[in-house]
């Protein structure tokens, strides 16, 4: 088959290809709008080391600090601090806040 055969055959069947393609799409969409959403979540744990201090779980376990380290850095303890602290009503605080922003 010549490159010219093949032009002439799409040329005659761009009706088929147009309908073939629409269809694809319609089916692609119908699919993606029946299927349940999904969602993650992420969660960070921190497990008593029932009575062992904080230096004494460093040691055994290495992955306690970067718990810890996990943990207070989070934006919700965050949030809970500057609540907390109120220090949305200090306009100090707020300006500076902004400066480093």
């Amino acid at each position: 088959m010549s490159p010219q055969q093949s032009v002439d055959i799409l040329r005659a069947r761009w009706r088929l290809g147009l309908a073939l393609f629409a269809s694809s799409v319609a089916v692609a969409v119908g699919v993606s709008a029946s299927m349940p959403e999904r969602y993650t979540a992420s969660v960070q744990l921190l497990v008593d080391g029932g009575g062992i201090d904080s230096g004494a779980a460093a040691g055994l376990a290495p992955g306690f600090m970067a718990t810890q380290i996990d943990i207070v850095t989070s934006q919700r303890v965050a949030l809970e601090v500057v609540a907390a602290l109120k220090m949305t009503d200090d306009p100090d605080v707020v300006a500076r806040w902004r400066r480093a922003a």
